[in-house]
């Protein structure tokens, strides 16, 4: 607000802002919260801020905004990932939405040596903002400039139907971070397909009607703790891993779905808001990792979501926490700790891969049953999806039927 105040007292108006507190001279991985929330301030708070104090002014001109970032894209598989920072593709690919007037592009770079390429690094990024921004995620490498995209991924439904993911063990040990349809369909196949001991989290309302459901995966062969979801703390997530160790020993996999939603506008977006959406996808699944850093995983399965991809009106925050997970999921894989896939589910509503309560409201029934039949996924499709994913190699995978 300072910082606007004073250019309007020179009667100036910003038309690009270069944004480039995402770039940081060191890669080495800080896990302590005083750098998490350092670079939450430089990277997605600020832009938030920004775009706040611009929507105040009621700016009209156009406003591009460049993010440069370093650590964020993984390109050619030799980069140092710091998925923090990939909080920034939230407001990027939001802010446009909810903003008429303003424009984001996200450029990820390596920092030259000193002394070697910085000149050429420079003139690349200047030629890069004075294009107007036809793509939203650039990255540069070297001499050449990089954009994302996307190629599909064919699956042959009878290998699926055939094969039993050489991930899974007989009577293996699997947490469960959320207790949606989804993740009751998944313990439900692999009480069938191996007998697990699952580790299920609910969270405090525990309905009646999730009881049976977990009695019915104890009668389809499955051992079931069910514990308290707190990702507010590391002493609560550590205490979760040591309940689940002290009943079946080690952890041998992870399918991490757990998720808070957040309805709002950028210009309303206030820290209070934000921190319960990121505390289960961004905090959370750090603390999983640590609290499992002393014994490796079969497998580390994320669930995101699409969005984090278009970003979409009004939920700036649940996109930049799917950004991260993500990232997170190259990361991982680049290092080579664990195997580990971050799903981009797209669904039409939050929660549809659940086929039987459609919706509450009796006159939407018809338009989300048509919804559902059209885009949704559904749980046995989930399923095989699942097995497949779980087969493979591939960091990050889109389910998408639009």
């Amino acid at each position: 607000e300072a910082l606007m105040k004073e250019i309007r007292a020179l009667d100036k108006v910003p038309a690009r802002i270069l944004h480039l507190w995402g770039v940081t001279p060191d890669a080495a991985t800080p896990s302590n919260f005083d750098w998490y929330t350092e670079t939450q301030g430089r990277g997605f708070y600020s832009l938030i801020y920004l775009a706040q104090v611009l929507g105040e002014h009621g700016l009209t001109d156009e406003v591009q905004i460049e993010v440069v970032t370093n650590h964020m894209q993984e390109v050619t598989g030799d980069e140092s990932l710091l998925p923090e920072k990939a909080t920034v593709l939230g407001p990027c690919k939001v802010i446009p939405q909810e903003y008429a007037s303003i424009k984001c592009r996200v450029v990820d770079i390596v920092l030259p040596a000193p002394g070697s390429a910085e000149e050429q690094l420079a003139e690349n990024l200047i030629a890069e903002f004075a294009a107007s921004p036809s793509e939203t995620v650039v990255a540069y490498r070297g001499r050449h400039r990089w954009l994302q995209t996307f190629e599909p991924l064919r699956i042959d439904q009878a290998v699926v139907e055939e094969q039993m993911p050489p991930r899974l063990r007989e009577r293996g040990v699997y947490l469960l971070t959320g207790l949606s349809d989804i993740d009751l369909a998944l313990g439900r196949h692999l009480a069938e397909a191996v007998h697990a001991r699952l580790i299920l989290l609910a969270d405090d309302t525990f309905p009646d009607g999730r009881v049976r459901e977990v009695q019915a995966l104890e009668d389809a062969g499955a051992e079931v703790l069910v514990l308290n979801a707190d990702f507010t703390s590391r002493e609560a997530v550590e205490a979760i891993i040591s309940q689940a160790r002290a009943r079946f020993g080690q952890i041998n996999g992870v399918v991490h779905s757990a998720s808070v939603t957040s309805g709002g506008m950028i210009q309303l977006k206030t820290k209070e808001m934000v921190a319960p959406v990121f505390a289960p996808k961004v905090v959370g699944t750090r603390m999983l990792q640590s609290a499992l850093a002393d014994s490796p995983l079969d497998f580390f399965v994320l669930f995101s979501t699409s969005l984090a991809l278009t970003g979409v009106f009004g939920q700036v925050d649940y996109c930049a926490a799917n950004a991260f997970l993500d990232a997170f999921a190259h990361a991982n894989t680049l290092r080579g700790d664990t195997f580990t896939v971050s799903i981009d589910w797209h669904v039409p509503q939050w929660e549809t891969w659940q086929e039987a309560s459609l919706a509450s409201v009796p006159e939407f029934q018809a338009q989300f049953a048509e919804a559902l039949e059209a885009y949704g996924v559904k749980l046995a499709e989930g399923v095989e999806l699942f097995r497949h994913f779980l087969s493979g190699s591939l960091p990050q995978i889109i389910v998408s039927t639009q």
